[in-house]
């Protein structure tokens, strides 16, 4: 399998197809955990006064968080719908089709149902992954501590044998659903298939998938921080208090963070998605050499 190639053209289509951005804010993530703990006029571990912003009610604060929590639901949906439109996208650009944004949004969320479905599976199997192998863990703890600590010797390899196993799983199914549009039982059917039949190759990706994963989160912070770092500095020259001037800093590089995010995401996709095409169908791979139809927003 040529790696090289795969990592080539998902870098190709990601700069070429640059309205696929748009989705790949959304498809590199989308699951939020909140955990906020909120101040009370009689016991408060952070008082907004102290770094010149103003206090806010309880109930204004109970809002907020109300608010945060459906911003976060409406981009785990995004980030579902938005996953299955660049690898519609994706499946149509490597076989000559035309590419429409339109058509990419429609099979997104065409596809919403049957990835939420996916999804909600995978983290019941991690869940119950992680029990079973704590109710192990602690098992032998209790017959002896040396047990206990030898047990870690295999049951904390064994959880990231599962992780990987399952994410990966997971990662072609949801090709499976978009490119050959079939049910949930369908494509896990297949996917557990060219798993058990290509586990080596699917090991290197995961690898290479982790390793860009790295690379691409360092070099973005480096490029956020060339914008956000001098405005901050400013503010701090200015006599505005540090949080403040922090804050302004972190608003300042968020356009390039969403432009690179954009970018990113259609790329990290692609790399599956490719990766997909190669297993199932190999003469799939390349990309036709002429240049692509202009996208239309339509």
């Amino acid at each position: 399998m040529d790696y090289g190639r795969i990592i080539s053209k998902s870098f190709e289509i990601a700069w070429r197809y640059k309205s696929l951005w748009i989705f790949g804010m959304f498809a590199g993530g989308g699951y939020s955990n909140f955990n906020i703990n909120l101040p009370t006029e009689e016991s408060s571990f952070f008082d907004p006064q102290q770094f010149g912003f103003p206090r806010f009610s309880e109930e204004f604060l109970g809002l907020f968080v109300l608010a945060a929590v459906a911003a976060g639901l409406v981009f785990a949906v995004a980030s579902l719908i938005s996953q299955a439109a660049i690898i519609d996208s994706v499946n149509r650009i490597t076989r000559g089709g035309r590419y429409r944004f339109g058509d990419a949004f429609s099979a997104g969320l065409d596809c919403f149902w049957r990835f939420l479905g996916l999804t909600i599976l995978f983290v019941i199997s991690l869940m119950a992954a992680i029990f079973v192998l704590v109710i192990i863990g602690v098992i032998f703890f209790a017959v002896h501590t040396i047990l206990g600590i030898l047990s870690l010797l295999v049951l904390v390899p064994g959880g990231i044998f599962i992780f990987f196993y399952l994410i990966s799983v997971m990662s072609l199914a949801e090709r499976s659903i978009v490119v050959r549009n079939i049910s949930i039982g369908d494509s896990l059917e297949e996917a557990f298939y060219l798993v058990r039949k290509h586990l080596g190759k699917v090991v290197v990706m995961f690898f290479i998938f982790l390793a860009f994963t790295i690379g691409f989160a360092i070099v973005s912070l480096i490029i956020w921080g060339i914008f956000a770092v001098p405005v901050a500095a400013v503010g701090l020259i200015g006599d505005m208090n540090p949080i403040q001037a922090i804050l302004m800093g972190i608003v300042a590089g968020l356009p390039i963070s969403l432009v690179i995010g954009g970018f990113l995401g259609v790329f990290f996709t692609n790399l599956y998605t490719l990766f997909y095409f190669e297993l199932v169908e190999p003469s799939v791979v390349p990309v036709a050499q002429q240049p692509p139809p202009a996208p239309t927003m339509g």
